[in-house]
């Protein structure tokens, strides 16, 4: 972009002390640690973000700078910033005088980032599960947000499911006291890529076997039981690799295809 000049730099303070209305569209709890602090910057972060995960913005799609900045009633500088920053997070790509576009990503490349999380995923049972045995009480926090996600995928979007799940994992790491896990994710992408699940996954006909694939594991932490975790997460793994990858298993019967547990 080169170097901002004063008046970019003073319209960009003004774009930054909103109030009202503008402020009214939060950055999703799972990309909370995105925000930038500054309001103009993160309003567009968030609409951007928003407008992919209901499908508003579509993968592949052009982001009109101009036109984002007209729509959020912003300058130019907190539209740039916020494509800069999630082009950092991989969520868009820059392009060489032509602003910037949704990323995309196939169903193999899907595939190999859900693996990966699995192993983050994994040590943080282990971590969650002794917590739990520590300190009881926390079990009642997985069991809340179990309950967010169950009502998540019968009044929400599939979308909005995806967040809830990833929520979930999140509280996990909270409850584990290892923020670094989070940001491990973040870094990995984990939000971005689970959002372009539903595209692979129909999960108006399996997003209730998700639910109860999320109870057990639920179930195996509120006991402490990290290798119960464990083994009901890697059965839940192969099972929607599987969907992601093009099988269909009927929802209502169990699933032993390509099981490493």
């Amino acid at each position: 972009m080169g170097i901002i000049s004063d008046e970019l730099k003073d319209q960009s303070n003004r774009d930054n002390n909103m109030t009202g209305d503008q402020k009214d569209i939060p950055i999703p709890e799972s990309y909370s640690r995105t925000s930038t602090g500054r309001p103009a910057t993160d309003l567009v972060m968030s609409y951007v973000l928003d407008s992919l995960l209901d499908g508003t913005m579509k993968p592949g799609q052009r982001v009109n700078a101009t036109r984002l900045a007209e729509d959020l009633k912003v300058s130019i500088v907190p539209v740039r910033e916020a494509l800069h920053f999630l082009a950092g997070e991989g969520v868009v790509e820059l392009l060489a005088l032509k602003g910037a576009r949704i990323s995309t990503m196939n169903a193999a490349e899907i595939v190999d980032w859900w693996r990966i999380f699995r192993a983050i995923a994994e040590l943080s049972f282990e971590l969650c599960a002794k917590a739990v045995v520590k300190d009881p009480t926390q079990a009642q926090r997985l069991e809340y947000r179990l309950e967010v996600i169950a009502d998540a995928e019968i009044n929400s979007t599939p979308s909005r499911f995806i967040m809830a799940l990833t929520d979930f994992h999140r509280l996990i790491h909270a409850i584990a006291d290892r923020p670094v896990m989070d940001e491990a994710t973040r870094r990995l992408q984990v939000v971005f890529w689970c959002s372009f699940l539903p595209a692979f996954i129909p999960f108006e006909i399996y997003g209730p076997r998700f639910v109860r694939h999320y109870r057990l594991l639920c179930e195996a932490l509120m006991r402490g039981d990290y290798a119960s975790a464990t083994s009901n997460f890697r059965y839940h793994v192969n099972w929607s690799t599987a969907i992601i990858e093009g099988a269909r298993p009927d929802p209502a019967l169990p699933w032993t295809d390509g099981c490493d547990y």
